[in-house]
């Protein structure tokens, strides 16, 4: 039996190395674009990947890439293949709108991998939804293969992705919450944004509470902005007045259960951005009322009635409940009546909420009648 299952795993063995891919085409940087009419689109790209350059013989090798309709090549357009290993040699020409041929040759033989990097730049995505895939046409007798891989995904307009940092747990009164970070799935969402709001609405029983600042802070491409509506931005001007230059400021409706992201100037982006609302130990807090609030996770609904791309969204972010601590079994055992120096089961101690075991607080463990800790 033992002889049988060695001879089974070595051929296993050799029927996978007999099929191991000689060259592989993998993405990065895959982004979300929205369509549109100008040629502005940065997609992701293509690593080339070529197990051995001995394979590429003596000859040039040939691959066509096809662009998918909707999707084409202008003359701002840039498809290019750099970080390319200096044991090959390697070339692209753009044949029309959709089509780039790939010409590679061998350099040196020395028995090393080869690889390339496509990269596609001010391309134009007019039409189409869902993945954006490029198709590889390969030349008969060229060991570049075909295939099709996901360099972007498509969509008709912009479109945002809202998450907390953490869910935290609350009781009565309420507290702080985490950062709220609101992100471009693709640019240019905030673009035009002045003017215009994003509305964050909690359920009944439970408001916002900014008496004290929080900062809403520019994140990947709006890095640089810094702190979106930081207080120092509103500066006096001569005639005894403010110039403000704050990008976002945040407020409050009357009855405290909206608050309003306010779009004071324009956020314009080559790439995506986003925006954290709370950090650096400064954080929007909520008022819970027992009365009115129910238990269970509190859930912001956001929304924008002017800025198109804001996606509408429920997000949880926090859990409401009361401070307690339950016994929870694990593993029950039999007791014999009369007997001292049993063992009992074991049982988990939990807390309803993180927060209810205070350090310096005593918990009682009490037997029913009969039964005696020892």
């Amino acid at each position: 039996m033992l002889l049988v299952l060695a001879m089974l795993m070595t051929m296993f063995v050799g029927v996978g190395t007999a099929s191991a891919a000689i060259v592989d085409y993998s993405a990065f940087g895959v982004t979300t674009v929205q369509t549109g009419t100008a040629s502005d689109k940065t997609l992701g790209s293509i690593l080339v990947d070529i197990d051995d350059v001995v394979y590429l013989g003596v000859y040039e090798n040939w691959v066509t890439l096809k662009l998918p309709s909707g999707v084409s090549i202008t003359d701002d357009s840039v498809v290019d293949v750099k970080d390319v290993t200096p044991n090959i040699a390697v070339d692209a020409y753009v044949k029309n709108s959709s089509t780039v041929d790939i010409k590679v040759q061998r350099l040196t033989n020395d028995g090393n991998a080869g690889k390339f990097t496509i990269y596609f730049e001010k391309i134009k995505v007019q039409s189409g939804s869902g993945n954006l895939d490029v198709t590889f046409l390969p030349q008969s007798g060229s060991i570049l293969p075909g295939g099709t891989v996901t360099i972007a995904n498509i969509v008709s307009k912009g479109a945002t992705q809202a998450v907390v940092t953490s869910v935290k747990s609350l009781g009565e009164g309420g507290g702080a919450i985490d950062t709220i970070s609101i992100a471009e799935l693709s640019p240019g969402v905030f673009k035009n944004a002045a003017g215009k709001t994003i509305k964050l609405e909690l359920p009944a029983g439970v408001k916002w509470n900014i008496s004290s600042f929080v900062p809403v802070v520019g994140a990947w491409e709006f890095a640089d902005n810094g702190i979106l509506n930081d207080p120092n931005l509103v500066t006096p001007t001569p005639d005894g007045g403010f110039e403000d230059n704050r990008f976002v400021n945040l407020r409050v409706n009357e009855d405290g259960d909206i608050l309003y992201v306010e779009f004071l100037k324009d956020l314009p982006s080559d790439k995506a951005g986003r925006i954290d609302i709370g950090g650096n130990n400064m954080f929007l807090e909520i008022d819970i009322d027992e009365d009115d609030a129910k238990k269970g996770d509190i859930k912001v609904k956001i929304s924008s009635k002017y800025i198109d791309g804001v996606t509408k969204q429920d997000l949880v972010i926090a859990k409401y409940g009361d401070y307690d601590v339950t016994l929870a079994e694990n593993e029950v055992t039999e007791l014999v009546a009369g007997k001292d120096g049993q063992e009992l089961g074991s049982f988990y101690i939990q807390e309803a909420l993180a927060g209810s075991l205070i350090k310096g607080r005593t918990l009682t463990l009490q037997l029913p009648s009969g039964v005696k800790w020892n």
